[in-house]
């Protein structure tokens, strides 16, 4: 939640909205989600075709880590484009985001990639440090060995190794029988 200004005619108000608003947040196994479908009000589960995907921790623990700081987090409705940093120092020590300059003031634009829903949040501009550049250290020959368990049934599995390639991530297919 966060606090918006709102304006009518006669007055001004401060309300409290969603920072994501037409979307709830919940745990569950994917396997049992006919519970979560049945509350009134939800329409599906965000995924991929009818299979679930779960939201990755990292961007809602930083999300969650901004919204308890203390300063203001307000949607941020635009795709952040620049270079990812990291929060060296205070509150936030450890969250990676965008730094974009607004307003007069340096502002760390978190998201939720699978909703493309973005969130910004000022922060000091010293305790900002860049990235490192985030290169895959495991080659793909490793990521295909895959062990058969206990059955000893051929099946074919689907990795998705990311690479770089033109400084663009392109999503190689592999596929591997095991």
């Amino acid at each position: 939640m966060f606090s918006s200004r709102r304006q009518w005619s006669d007055r001004i108000k401060f309300l409290q909205v969603p920072l994501f608003p037409g979307y709830l947040f919940c745990r569950f196994a994917p396997e049992d989600r006919s519970p979560i479908l049945t509350i009134p009000g939800v329409v599906l589960v965000v995924g991929v075709g009818k299979i679930p995907v779960a939201v990755n921790p990292v961007e809602i623990e930083a999300i969650r880590l901004a919204v308890n700081f203390g300063r203001d987090v307000k949607p941020w409705n635009h795709f952040c484009v620049g270079r990812k940093v990291r929060i060296a120092e205070g509150p936030l020590c450890g969250v990676e985001g965008v730094l974009q300059r607004f307003k007069g003031g340096c502002h760390l634009v978190l998201g939720i990639e699978l909703l493309r829903r973005w969130v910004a949040v000022e922060v000091h501009e010293s305790w900002v440090v860049p990235c490192e550049p985030m290169i895959p250290s495991v080659n793909a020959s490793e990521m295909l060995q895959v062990s058969n368990g206990a059955h000893g049934k051929a099946a074919h599995e689907t990795f998705f190794v990311p690479s770089l390639d033109n400084q663009n991530v392109v999503e190689q297919q592999f596929t591997s029988a095991r």
